[in-house]
């Protein structure tokens, strides 16, 4: 089950606080406030919404350039059948729709 509207807004104001994100490099602390965690995505080549599962590092440039999405049906109902992670997704692609849930429109 996902976690509701307020769940994510607490979970994204705590973050910042965890040991999990003081170890991180600078460059995924940076990401992270770019693109934070617990916000709806629009991924725009495909048009489907989305949620973060992880940031990499680009080990040769040192710059977070791909992340890993979570397509759900959930979140695209009748657009998607099947839950897929996708990996190697520039951050570019990306619409940051804030902490919402459009697809309950």
């Amino acid at each position: 089950m996902l976690p509701t509207i307020e769940e994510r807004k607490e979970q994204t104001e705590e973050l910042a606080d965890t040991q999990w994100y003081k170890d991180r490099p600078q460059v995924i602390k940076d990401a992270i406030k770019e693109y934070p965690p617990y916000n709806t995505y629009l991924h725009k080549p495909t048009d489907k919404y989305i949620v973060l599962v992880s940031l990499e590092e680009d080990k040769q440039g040192g710059a977070v350039t791909t992340d890993t999405i979570m397509v759900s049906s959930v979140f695209n109902p009748g657009k998607v059948f099947w839950d897929r992670r996708v990996f190697a997704v520039p951050l570019t692609d990306l619409k940051d729709l804030g902490i919402t849930e459009p697809w309950l429109k």
